[in-house]
């Protein structure tokens, strides 16, 4: 006579599927692990889809995370936790990453891993959009200058006219913030210039 084996169910109330972890179930501990909420963190993927794997991928073991991981994880809490610093510039403003984004490996296959330690991604070309594949990048904290709301032109005393600070900068071999104290009037000239905002 066969034995009839009882696996126990996940400890949210109401749910019925298998424990997989810390007496979760799959959904409700990647829920748990991303968010220190088993109910908490907005949606994510189907039960179909995520998978114990999104853990096995060797991108993070024990205290150690990749550079990638570890851009992964910041993008999704600064989107769907609003006990973070720069929740209210993320998640609070409605910016949100894309489903398929919720699991690591996705992500990875899209981007592929980050160049360095001196890229980190950026929303471009749409700057206020969402983290999905068509608008994001891996992007140096220059690059990233460029596509931000507070880039403003600058005119140099000779009538040169550059579309931000940081180009300015680079021109002239100069320092960003040297040309922004030109403009306020903090400092008199940069490199020989008197700079100004463009109107």
């Amino acid at each position: 006579m066969a034995t009839l084996v009882i696996y126990p169910v996940c400890s949210v109330e109401g749910c019925n599927e298998p424990q997989s972890a810390r007496r979760y179930c799959k959904l409700h501990y990647a829920r748990w692990y991303r968010h220190g909420d088993p109910l908490g963190g907005g949606a994510l993927p189907s039960r179909d889809t995520i998978g114990i794997r999104s853990y096995r991928h060797g991108h993070a073991t024990g205290d150690k995370m990749s550079l990638t991981y570890r851009s992964w994880h910041s993008m999704i809490t600064r989107c769907t936790n609003p006990n973070v610093s720069n929740y209210p510039r993320y998640g609070g403003r409605g910016i949100k990453v894309c489903e398929r984004w919720l699991i690591f490996e996705n992500f990875l296959a899209d981007m592929v891993e980050r160049p360095s330690a001196k890229h980190s991604i950026d929303r471009y070309p749409d700057r206020n959009g969402n983290y999905e594949p068509n608008n994001c990048r891996w992007a140096t904290m220059k690059e990233q200058c460029r596509n931000r709301d507070t880039v403003r032109a600058v005119i140099r005393s000779d009538g040169k006219r550059f579309n931000s600070m940081v180009e300015a900068a680079e021109a002239i071999n100069g320092n960003r913030r040297c040309i922004r104290d030109a403009c306020t009037g903090r400092q008199k000239t940069h490199k020989g210039f008197r700079w100004e905002f463009a109107g």
